[in-house]
């Protein structure tokens, strides 16, 4: 019984930890990371969303000289990263240069460059309409 508790315990930590990071060609990347650091770990993401996003703020009003909540403009990076159909697609967040969230998304999906690479045919020829009547 109590093999099984320790068991569960690590399965959880573990659990845990690989939502913390991102596994990029067996290099680890953790929340707190920069973007140039993920982008040598895991190269040039697929893409890259910028948006702005507004976080409540707790501040001082003088004049009521209370406290109020008001929301201040973040400027947020989202990449996208692709590892191939054998792989979710993974988001990661930045803001003020430092990774703040990793998410998982849909599936991976093959970009097809390999398949163009490695294929034995040529690439087609067009034939037009002067190549036939001439």
């Amino acid at each position: 019984m109590r093999r099984m508790v320790w068991v569960a315990i690590v399965m959880l930590v573990v659990t845990i930890g690989s939502l913390l990071a991102l596994d990029c060609h067996g290099r680890l990347v953790v929340i707190g990371t920069g973007p140039w650091e993920v982008k040598d770990r895991c190269g040039e993401p697929a893409a890259i969303d910028d948006v702005m996003k507004h976080i409540p703020q707790r501040a001082y009003d003088s004049t009521s000289q209370s406290t109020v909540d008001i929301l201040v403009p973040v400027q947020r990076s989202i990449w996208t990263y692709n590892f191939g159909e054998t792989r979710f697609l993974y988001d990661l967040t930045f803001q003020e240069g430092k990774l703040i969230d990793i998410t998982t998304g849909d599936d991976g999906y093959d970009t097809g460059e390999r398949r163009r690479r490695e294929s034995p045919w040529p690439p087609p020829t067009w034939i037009t309409r002067a190549d036939i009547f001439s």
